[in-house]
């Protein structure tokens, strides 16, 4: 089983362009960019987008899903962590 860096990194590669992220921007009220910004990604077995949840030193260390009718659930052998831009400057 892959970690869950790993799977971050795959669900984020599924995101090929700013037209997949229209939709889920318009939902939440957010904009394209700023999704991208968070990091998002896309689970492909259920649609679902992917929040990492990372810990005060960036790191992922866990990775929430939010479907289409708006429920929210954690990718198993996730901790809970904070949403947030992370940049390597």
């Amino acid at each position: 089983m892959k970690s869950i860096p790993e799977l971050h990194a795959a669900f984020a590669r599924n995101v090929l362009n700013d037209a997949m992220l229209e939709s889920w921007a318009s939902d939440l009220g957010v904009s394209i960019e700023s999704l991208r910004s968070l990091g998002v990604g896309v689970y492909p077995y259920t649609g679902a987008i992917t929040f990492p949840e990372r810990n005060a030193k960036g790191e992922v260390i866990g990775i929430s899903q939010r479907s289409r009718d708006g429920k929210k659930f954690m990718i198993k052998g996730s901790k809970r962590g904070l949403i947030y831009q992370f940049t390597n400057n």
